[in-house]
């Protein structure tokens, strides 16, 4: 069965990454406010951004109280955060 990739999904899936990836639990607000920087381009860093699958994937650093930043991607399609990535 596949999985709808909704942004309740994105949600899940990017708290769940987060938590493993840098020991931060967020809410959907947190969520909600990330997705609001990035729309906004308020304290984030664009790393790079490619095309796959008819879909623009952007990888950001958001600048916030944490440290270290949190590092994710970006869907243009479904206008939301999908996931989180370990920083190198």
């Amino acid at each position: 069965m596949k999985t709808i990739k909704d942004r309740k999904y994105s949600f899940e899936h990017t708290k769940l990454r987060i938590l493993q990836r840098y020991n931060i639990q967020i809410t959907q607000d947190h969520y909600d406010y990330f997705c609001h920087m990035i729309k906004n381009n308020i304290g984030v860093t664009l790393i790079s951004e490619e095309e796959q699958k008819g879909d623009i994937q952007k990888i950001y650093d958001l600048k916030h109280d944490i440290d270290p930043k949190i590092r994710v991607v970006w869907s243009e399609v479904r206008q939301c955060i999908t996931t989180a990535l370990r920083r190198n």
